[in-house]
């Protein structure tokens, strides 16, 4: 079954969204500010004349040649290029025509990736990049050398340059690979990841060196009061994340309490699975019945080694961001959003490998899933056409 058609729709959706403008907010009027004073005095300023510090450069760098009437068609295209590339990327590891057709469809039909490329913020781009730096990632691993290996820095340069948010990717993989690498220690790996590190990260410090100069905060004021609100911004990620599965008409608790329980039946159900698949290759391998341990270092073995990478990249965000000031929901939505394709792709993965063995649970899985991609599809049409309404208004 051929799947190329959801993005396209997708990006119809998005340019219906924009048709008549793209949306604007407190963060776009300072993006479109620095993008054309940087078309008029190669510098990037405030609308206020003052300089441009508390976001990285790239964005406006990118909209600088785009005209006002073409800003919705740029991220309507960005939305495209990031769903072709990371549904060709994710059908790799997803094998089933069902569950290439769920990914895709909670992919295509995403509320998030639409939300963020329907107004003029910097997490589209950011996230078309983070999709490339995967990409990369994945290309180095399968063939190591010198072109696949710069892409992947020039990746995660970009990647800094986009939002200081994607330092925590850059760490991130970095420890990834460094934790992976280990048991195999070689210097050689160890210079390579250094490497990678120094170069993907420099530009971003470049970037804090110009501010120091031309202004007394170097820093975001987002870092102002880093690790004071990490219990606020516990319970407003976890009430965002749950909305990527349950609608928000169902109270907090309840949607937590459903995932909680879905998860507990999806996880035993698993290692039910997977010992019953399992116990005999253990025994033989190891010449005696399986621990706990062994079972779960063996069932985690068995999964692609780019979900491993991505699940730990979301893990190491999730962290980072909780640690940062106090965020409001309307702000979290749009940071959790960056991570969205990740969890969707580990979700029809893990779904895949786990519950094809059992021609039973198989079906009654299938079910479930087909009526739940019912909520993301008729969310995102619902805001597409709320947006073309609100958009189109005059200002």
């Amino acid at each position: 079954m051929k799947f190329d058609i959801f993005p396209f729709i997708a990006f119809f959706l998005h340019q219906y969204a924009t048709f008549c403008r793209i949306g604007l907010t407190h963060d776009s009027h300072y993006f479109l500010a620095a993008a054309r004073s940087f078309t008029q005095h190669f510098t990037f300023l405030n609308p206020n004349g003052t300089y441009f510090t508390n976001w990285t450069p790239l964005f406006p760098f990118l909209l600088a040649p785009i005209p006002d009437s073409l800003l919705g068609f740029f991220q309507g295209l960005v939305l495209l290029f990031t769903l072709i590339i990371f549904q060709k990327t994710a059908f790799e590891e997803i094998k089933t025509p069902f569950f290439r057709f769920f990914f895709s469809i909670s992919l295509c039909f995403s509320p998030y990736l639409m939300l963020e490329s329907v107004f003029l913020w910097s997490e589209a781009v950011f996230v078309l990049l983070l999709v490339l730096h995967y990409h990369a990632a994945k290309f180095y691993e399968q063939k190591p050398n010198a072109i696949f290996f710069v892409f992947w820095i020039f990746m995660g340069f970009l990647l800094c340059l986009q939002r200081h948010a994607g330092i925590f990717f850059v760490t991130g993989t970095f420890a990834y690979y460094g934790l992976a690498q280990a048991k195999a220690y070689t210097t050689k790996n160890t210079i390579k990841y250094f490497l990678y590190l120094i170069f993907s990260l420099s530009g971003w410090f470049f970037w804090l060196l110009r501010n120091h100069f031309v202004s007394s905060e170097p820093l975001p004021s987002i870092t102002s009061r880093l690790f004071e609100g990490i219990g606020h911004n516990v319970l407003v990620y976890s009430e965002s994340l749950s909305l990527f599965f349950l609608p928000n008409f169902l109270p907090f608790e309840w949607r937590i309490g459903i995932l909680l329980v879905c998860s507990v039946v999806i996880v035993s159900f698993s290692l039910r699975f997977a010992q019953a698949k399992t116990l005999n290759m253990l025994k033989t391998s190891v010449g005696r019945s399986p621990t706990m341990k062994s079972l779960l270092n063996f069932v985690v073995g068995l999964r692609p080694t780019k979900v491993i990478y991505s699940t730990f990249l979301i893990f190491v965000y999730l962290a980072a961001m909780l640690c940062l000031e106090k965020a409001n929901f309307w702000e979290v939505e749009r940071y959790v959003g960056v991570i969205y394709p990740f969890v969707f792709l580990n979700l029809a993965v893990f779904l895949e490998q786990d519950f094809s063995q059992k021609i039973l649970f198989q079906r009654i899985m299938y079910v479930i899933l087909l009526v739940w991609l019912a909520y993301p599809v008729f969310r995102t049409l619902k805001n597409v056409i709320f947006w073309q309404k609100e958009f189109c208004m005059p200002l």
